[in-house]
């Protein structure tokens, strides 16, 4: 399976701490034994050191959890909590720590010292586990079905908020609107010391999980072979004697011939000593090859070895630094050809499961190009086409050709396409603004609604860098005020646009685009992403920092938690919500254009100048 999750964490205090998190091991044996582990704790400590402390604790979770042995799930996870809650200082106090395993088609929970857990299944919501007043931990299991939401409570988040007013939240078919709703909520709140909460979604993977060939035993040692050529005996030849010559005086004629007895013996002897002479070439060559066979079956295992633990250490630091994870799918790749010179015909699944893993580290670090061919030509829409922009919305791609003033639709799955509108006002179109309603353009002085035929003027700029869309409300960047202006909808079109963000609120430097999947992202042109929640600075921690030259083109989607934006024109860059890094993509020599993504199966479409669209998936 896969999942959707969303957090609602409060602001804690110098001595409490409150932190929501996730882990599984990169390693697929170790995987299929302990599965996904999810969880919430809520601590306070005597010291201010509570968030190093609950750090401290989450490592040692994790540590402890993913240790390869005999244990159950249930027996590992409860063993884990025993072994790390005891380590804590004797002035931390666990206030609620939920934790969820998910493995394979069960889940099991497991409270300690406080908390509540809920499931919500079509629809309906129900309490899956609540700590009784006298107990200090318990845990269930069950059925996972796919489309189930799993809510994690701290105690203070159900008391504060109410049972009631939780499932009048969380039971919201869109994500989006439970993240709002619940965020808000906890921003109103004038204590929300310990108050956080996470709501899991579950998804069915679309392929079946390939479980590892097992390792072969190293081979035996091939013994050496003495050869004992057969001891031949030639028979003792025997002459008949002579008959004693007459006198001289009387001549005696004597015919020269063999016995034939002599000469049989002879030719056998001769196919005797061929055939055993063939006999030793034969063996010679035999013990040759398989000699040969042992030496290269040695050296493969321990290339097998090497690529393995390579392979290992290059997905355990992809989320934390690009750059080592690419040199170190390139020195797997180096040693995968010296595995396919021994020419071996007993590993070939293996190989291919080795090449799979090393191009899909390469893709995602930037080391190999990810678009082998082009997924669409646009000069089937129109000759020397000159399209610069592209945006995805229902399943639709919209093209811009600013060069001839023309917007085309190409649908994604059946490659239909279909001329939107056509007219010189949008020659002077910088960027689409897509809804369920309209659509609207960007131009250096107004916003634009856009039909067949035409463009209005809907909204004047002074200055604008980027626009998003969100709900039918504008957000306008403008990155020589330094400011984000919101613009909301009228019955004649829009309002004036008023400064969104609050006071002492600070832009990034250098802000080139904005995107909003719940949150409104601000890029800078070095690659620093910044969300803004309600106006607020919201907490983002990148697990590593990128050194972006000339970002732009940032894209996003409502359901979605993967952000993507394009660096300079070759380079694309894919993080998550949380600051995880997900990809980054080189196109080696071609231009990239512009940048659409497909939320629904994490598809990155890429507008190149060669006037061709690349599918990418993340």
């Amino acid at each position: 399976m896969h999942f959707t999750c969303r957090s609602f964490i409060g602001k804690s205090g110098s001595k409490s701490w409150c932190q929501y998190w996730e882990n599984e091991p990169d390693d697929p044996l170790l995987f299929g034994q302990r599965g996904h582990l999810f969880g919430l704790v809520a601590l306070e400590s005597g010291a201010d050191d509570a968030k190093l402390i609950g750090h401290r604790l989450i490592n040692d979770l994790n540590q402890n959890y993913f240790q390869d042995s005999t244990a159950s799930v249930s027996d590992q996870l409860k063993n884990t909590v025993t072994q790390v809650l005891a380590g804590l200082p004797p002035t931390t106090t666990i206030h609620s720590l939920v934790l969820v395993v998910v493995h394979r088609d069960r889940v099991f929970l497991q409270l300690n010292e406080g908390g509540s857990l809920a499931i919500i299944r079509h629809g309906a919501i129900s309490e899956a586990l609540r700590l009784p007043a006298d107990a200090h931990w318990k845990q269930v299991s069950g059925q996972a079905t796919p489309e189930d939401r799993l809510l994690l409570m701290t105690a203070n988040f159900y008391q504060r908020l109410t049972w009631e007013k939780i499932k009048e939240i969380v039971t919201d078919a869109s994500l989006s609107t439970i993240e709002e709703n619940t965020l808000s909520i906890l921003n109103s709140l004038d204590n929300p010391d310990l108050v956080g909460a996470s709501l899991v979604e579950l998804h069915q993977d679309e392929d079946l999980v390939v479980t590892p060939p097992p390792i072969p035993a190293p081979p035996l040692p091939v013994p050496k072979k003495k050869i004992i050529l057969p001891k031949i005996t030639i028979p003792k030849l025997t002459l008949p004697s002579l008959p004693k010559l007459p006198s001289r005086e009387t001549p005696v004629f004597v015919e020269s011939h063999q016995s034939p007895q002599v000469s049989r013996r002879q030719r056998l002897n001769l196919i005797v000593g061929f055939l055993l002479l063939v006999g030793l070439t034969l063996s010679i060559a035999v013990g040759f090859k398989k000699n040969k066979a042992a030496k290269a079956e040695a050296q493969y295992q321990k290339l097998q070895t090497t690529i393995t633990k390579t392979l290992s250490d290059a997905f355990a630091i992809k989320n934390l630094n690009l750059d080592t994870a690419k040199q170190l799918g390139q020195q797997s790749e180096g040693l995968l050809n010296q595995m396919k010179a021994l020419k071996t015909t007993t590993h070939q699944a293996e190989i291919s499961q080795f090449q799979g893993q090393i191009q899909s580290l390469l893709t995602q670090t930037g080391g190999n190009d990810p678009t082998e061919s082009s997924w669409y030509d646009t000069s089937l829409i129109v000759d020397h086409p000159q399209y610069s922009q592209i945006y995805f919305f229902n399943n639709v791609l919209y093209l811009v050709d600013t060069a001839s003033g023309r917007i085309d639709e190409l649908a994604t799955g059946e490659k239909s396409t279909r001329l939107f509108s056509q007219g010189n006002g949008l020659k002077i179109i910088t960027k689409l603004l897509l809804s369920n309603d309209k659509i609207y353009g960007v131009t250096a002085t107004n916003i634009v609604a856009i039909d067949k035929a035409q463009t209005t003027p809907v909204l004047s700029l002074s200055a604008v860098t980027d626009a998003a869309l969100w709900n039918g409300t504008l957000y306008l960047l403008d990155h020589t005020a330094n400011t984000i202006d919101k613009v909301t909808p009228n019955n004649v079109g829009f309002g004036s646009p008023a400064n969104w963000l609050k006071d002492n609120q600070k832009m990034p430097a250098n802000p080139t685009s904005i995107a909003i999947n719940g949150k409104v992202w601000v890029l800078s042109g070095d690659g620093t992403l910044t969300p803004f929640l309600r106006g607020v600075k919201d907490k983002y921690q990148p697990t590593q920092v990128i050194k972006a030259t000339k970002a732009h083109n940032l894209v996003t989607g409502i359901n979605t938690d993967l952000i993507a934006f394009l660096d300079d024109d070759s380079t694309i860059y894919v993080f998550k919500k949380d600051g995880q890094t997900v990809a980054k993509f080189s196109l080696d020599d071609k231009k990239i254009s512009g940048l659409a993504l497909d939320e629904g199966t994490n598809t990155i479409y890429a507008l190149c100048s060669d006037e061709k669209i690349y599918k990418i998936s993340i």
